[in-house]
């Protein structure tokens, strides 16, 4: 398998808080943090909906994002393989 073919965790786990509609923190660098769900994301941003309105989030600048507690990853073939 190639690294091209390879999904990363950041991309797995931002399709998965998407397909689940789960409520996700954003913290900006500058100490900003936002509410939302995910809408769509793709290289360069996250667009999330949150209090009734879309915002886009440009990735670098995102220090982290807080998932809820009880969110799992979900099984894929290249966690097999890292384990």
């Amino acid at each position: 398998m190639t690294n091209k073919s390879k999904v990363n965790i950041q991309d797995q786990l931002l399709y998965q808080a998407r397909k689940e509609q789960t409520q996700l923190k954003i913290y900006l660098l500058r100490g900003l943090m936002l509410q939302g769900k995910v809408v769509s994301y793709d290289a360069y941003s996250v667009l999330i909906k949150g209090m009734g309105r879309y915002q886009l989030i440009f990735k670098h600048a995102i220090s982290t994002i807080d998932f809820p507690e009880g969110m799992q990853l979900a099984y894929t073939e290249s966690n097999k393989q890292d384990s």
